[in-house]
C-alpha cells in the first residue's frame, strides 16, 4: 500500500512545471533591473588582452558536462525556483525547499546547468544575491565565497527534488593540466 501511495504522489507532482505568465513577467523585470542578464555570460577576449588579463589575475575553470549554454537558476519571492534559458527565453519551475533569506531582500540568480541524463543540477556562479548585482561588482573568487555561504543555508534534505543539486569545483587555470580529464569539456 505504501508503494502505491508513493507512486501516485510522484504522478501527481511532475518533475518540472511550465512558468506561469506572472512569473514570466517577474523574470522580464529582472532583465530590466539587471541588464547584464541580457548578454552572454562568457567573456571572449582577443589573445593580446587575454594574455594580459590571465597573466595578472587568477582565472578559474571547471569541467562542463554539457555543451548547452548555461541557464539562470532564479529565486524570486512569491514564485517557485526556476531554470531560465536566456537563449530560448523560456524556462521551467521545480519544487526546492529554500530559505526565505534567498529572496527577502530581492532576487537571487545563479548560473547553472541541468544535466537531465544524470539528474544533476550543476551550479556555477552567483550573479545576483538578495537583489545585489554581484556580477558587475565582484570578482569570481568573491562571488564564489558568497555562493558557498548561500549553499550552506539551503537544507540538505530535499524530498521534493527529483535531481541532485551540486556546486562545480573551480580550479585555477594554472592547475588545469593536472586536473584535466580528456573525457570532459
Amino acid at each position: 500500500m505504501e508503494q502505491l501511495h508513493t507512486h501516485s504522489t510522484a504522478r501527481s507532482h511532475p518533475r518540472f512545471q511550465s512558468i506561469e505568465p506572472g512569473h514570466r513577467r517577474a523574470i522580464e523585470e529582472l532583465y530590466n533591473q539587471y541588464p547584464f542578464l541580457r548578454g552572454r555570460m562568457g567573456i571572449h577576449l582577443p589573445y593580446t588582452r587575454a594574455k594580459q588579463a590571465l597573466s595578472k589575475d587568477t582565472a578559474w575553470v571547471w569541467a562542463k558536462f554539457d555543451k548547452r549554454p548555461t541557464a539562470y537558476l532564479i529565486f524570486l519571492k512569491g514564485f517557485p525556483v526556476c531554470m531560465w534559458s536566456p537563449d530560448r527565453q523560456d524556462g521551467q519551475t521545480f519544487r526546492w525547499i529554500t530559505p526565505p533569506s534567498l529572496t527577502e531582500l530581492g532576487a537571487t540568480v545563479c548560473l547553472a546547468n541541468l544535466l537531465v541524463g544524470e539528474s544533476v543540477l550543476q551550479i556555477e556562479d552567483l550573479l545576483v544575491f538578495q537583489g545585489q548585482n554581484l556580477w558587475s561588482h565582484h570578482i569570481f573568487s568573491e562571488r564564489w565565497k558568497k555562493l558557498l555561504d548561500v549553499w550552506q543555508s539551503i537544507p540538505t534534505e530535499q524530498p521534493l527534488l527529483t535531481f541532485k543539486p551540486r556546486l562545480v569545483e573551480p580550479i585555477a587555470l594554472k592547475d588545469w593540466k593536472v586536473a584535466y580529464d580528456g573525457n570532459l569539456s
